[in-house]
C-alpha cells in the first residue's frame, strides 16, 4: 500500500526552490543596480509565474501520479507561494538591515520623486 504524502511536505522542496529563485534574482537585480527599473518587477512576476506553474506540475507529476484536480493545483500553489514567501521575507530583513542599510532611504527618495514627477502633494 502506498503512504500519503503531505501537501505540506511534498511542496517543502518546491517552495525552497521557488525561495532561492527569488533569492537568486533579487541578488542578480541588486548587484546590478537595477533595482529602480520598473520593467525588472514585470519580469520578475513573469518568471515566479512560470516556476509556479512548472513545480506544481512537478507535485502532480511525483505526488499524485500525473492527476490533479484544480483545488489541489491552487492548494500546492499556495503552500509553495507560503513557503516562498517566508524565505524571502527572511532574506529581505536580511538585505535591509545588514547587507545594504541605506536601500530603503534610496527607495523612499525614488517614491518620492516619482510622486513629484506625477504633480501629487507633498503630504
Amino acid at each position: 500500500m502506498e503512504e500519503k504524502v503531505s501537501v505540506w511536505k511534498a511542496n517543502l522542496t518546491n517552495g525552497v526552490i521557488l525561495g532561492l529563485i527569488g533569492i537568486v534574482y533579487t541578488l542578480v537585480v541588486y548587484f546590478f543596480d537595477l533595482t529602480l527599473n520598473k520593467v525588472q518587477g514585470y519580469l520578475f512576476l513573469v518568471i515566479l509565474i512560470v516556476a509556479l506553474y512548472f513545480l506544481i506540475k512537478s507535485y502532480r507529476d511525483n505526488y499524485l501520479h500525473g492527476q490533479m484536480t484544480y483545488g489541489q493545483a491552487v492548494g500546492a500553489g499556495m503552500v509553495i507561494f507560503l513557503y516562498y514567501s517566508i524565505i524571502t521575507a527572511i532574506f529581505t530583513y536580511i538585505l535591509f538591515a545588514f547587507i545594504d542599510p541605506g536601500l530603503i532611504d534610496k527607495q523612499i527618495a525614488y517614491a518620492e520623486e516619482i510622486m513629484q514627477k506625477r504633480g501629487l502633494p507633498q503630504e
